[in-house]
């Protein structure tokens, strides 16, 4: 019942290793060991994801005379693919063990390309001693240049040409307040070198068999990520920022941020939906209670604009008595409400560990509530109407609390529909965790079915 919120070390051998690995996709992969030769890379898009732009591998630094003499072996493996070194080709389709690089720095002309139907797509390189400078406009065409410092006689690297295999559509999409542009982060998305970074709605290519790095950017404080959803592929990690992303097929990548304020999953409708009409909702309301526990639907609030909200208040004694009461606000964009604008009545009976239904709609300058108790006898409901305007581009199931819970203490709330349809997982959701004495209320992931979304406000110490 608020007005609203405010918005590694280094190594010690010589041998250099330019790989191509192909399982039905084509990896090509560079290798600056100068030692022994790496070990099986692991084959895009199987088991675990590859750390993109890191070094493979970090042998024990060695001491004495260079394990391998001066001369040094570059072993080529492209299998699936063709590298061109210097003018000429270095290996097609097979593996080629060469000799190159002396001590000091050596670099090399590097072509990458696909076979087949199959084109260059990116580079990736890691490790200590090398860099990469493109030749061309698409980077198909680079310059790697080894140097290793005085003294040293040995180094670690790798690089890789990504081609391409089947493209995929993935949309990305953030939380965002659609008339002021505000979100709480973007998302980049990379492939070795290359990075894009997508806001709300943007739309890209991405390529199936590859693992791509995604970080969350321009996190404003004091928001946090609390959770990567996708119908689009596969995700490492659903919780870490960064995490990695295997696309398999076209659909959405969502961010799904989180702060604290309200116990709450507030929804924002892409532009193509249109605005918020109705927020619909079962609470299955506490059977015992210490201190008030407001659990409520609503429209409008964020970021503190208009807000139209109804539920129910549930007050408990440190006796064990416990009372519910319905009540519905309307709180005017810029005023901290409190229970100046809260509306309840008391004659309406609820009892506690009953389930309620409560609905919210605004449009055309009219805003209405009901509140259904639909465990006693008849299903008594409540319903009114106000001259009020909700702001129409955000959607609220939420929990405000005062008071201590004991830890595990749960409301689930189900049938969640918004303009009384069934919501996606993978669309726009920014994750609340509402702070009180002794703990916190915070809901769970969404879950979904086809009468609705449900999650579970559980109180944590």
């Amino acid at each position: 019942m608020s007005g609203g919120y405010a918005p590694t070390g280094r190594t010690d051998n010589r041998r250099t290793s330019l790989r191509v690995l192909s399982s039905v996709i084509v990896l090509l992969t560079v290798t600056v060991v100068l030692a022994s030769p790496l070990g099986a890379a692991a084959t895009p898009g199987t088991g675990a994801p590859p750390q993109l732009g890191m070094a493979v591998e970090n042998p024990t630094a060695s001491s004495g005379n260079p394990v391998i003499p001066a001369g040094y072996d570059v072993d080529f493996t492209c299998y699936g693919g063709t590298i061109t070194q210097n003018g000429s080709v270095a290996c097609h389709n097979q593996a080629v063990l060469l000799d190159l690089c002396g001590i000091g720095t050596c670099w090399y002309n590097l072509v990458g390309s696909g076979m087949g139907t199959s084109t260059f797509l990116t580079w990736a390189q890691g490790g200590y001693d090398q860099t990469l400078h493109c030749s061309n406009g698409n980077c198909s065409q680079a310059k790697l240049t080894v140097t290793l410092p005085t003294g040293v006689k040995s180094a670690t690297g790798d690089l890789t040409l990504y081609v391409t295999t089947t493209p995929v559509r993935i949309t990305f999409v953030t939380f965002e307040n659609r008339s002021t542009q505000w979100t709480p982060a973007e998302i980049q998305i990379c492939l070795g070198i290359s990075c894009s970074t997508e806001s709300n709605g943007q739309t890209l290519t991405l390529q199936t068999g590859y693992w791509y790095l995604v970080t969350a950017t321009n996190l404003r404080s004091p928001y946090f990520i609390f959770q990567w959803t996708t119908n689009g592929g596969s995700l490492s990690n659903a919780t870490s920022n960064p995490t990695e992303f295997d696309p398999s097929g076209s659909g959405n990548f969502s961010l799904v941020a989180g702060w604290d304020n309200w116990g709450a999953y507030v929804y924002s409708p892409a532009t193509s939906l249109g605005t918020v009409t109705s927020v619909s909702g079962v609470i299955y309301s506490l059977t015992a209670s210490t201190g008030q526990q407001t659990v409520w639907m609503g429209i409008g609030g964020l970021p503190n604009t208009n807000l139209w909200q109804a539920g129910v208040m549930i007050n408990g004694t440190s006796g064990g008595s416990t009372t519910m009461v319905a009540f519905w606000e309307s709180c005017p964009t810029g005023v901290n409400c409190g229970t100046t604008y809260v509306h309840f009545n008391n004659s309406f009976t609820l009892t506690p560990g009953d389930q309620v239904y409560v609905a919210v709609t605004s449009s055309g300058g009219t805003s209405t509530f009901v509140i259904q108790d639909l465990t006693e006898k008849g299903q008594p409901k409540w319903s009114g109407s106000q001259v009020f305007t909700a702001y129409a581009q955000t959607a609220e199931w939420a929990i405000e609390a005062g008071g201590v819970r004991p830890a595990g203490a749960n409301i689930p709330m189900t049938t969640l529909l918004v303009n009384g349809h069934v919501l996606s997982l993978y669309t726009s959701y920014l994750w609340e965790k509402n702070v009180v004495l002794g703990g916190y209320w915070a809901p769970n992931q969404l879950s979904e079915s086809p009468n609705g979304l449900s999650f579970n406000e559980t109180f944590s110490t």
